[in-house]
């Protein structure tokens, strides 16, 4: 579910983006403080799905083993 959040809230910037492109020319600062927003978000907080993916590839064996619990 957080791994979903995230892509589901890049898209979210990603659609801010573009908008922000669009009116360039009519609000600059607005524009410019979406984009930085979006590539904040994009480059600081959205790679955190490669943690999350690797800890989805592993499974929950590495938490049920009987060898830390034993």
């Amino acid at each position: 579910l957080r791994m979903f959040a995230l892509v589901v809230f890049a898209h979210v910037w990603a659609r801010q983006a573009k908008a922000a492109l669009a009116i360039q020319g009519e609000n600059p600062k607005l524009a410019a403080d979406k984009l930085a927003t979006a590539r904040f978000y994009m480059t600081k907080v959205l790679p955190e799905c490669s943690a999350l993916i690797q800890k989805i590839v592993a499974g929950r064996k590495p938490l049920m083993d009987e060898a830390l619990f034993g």
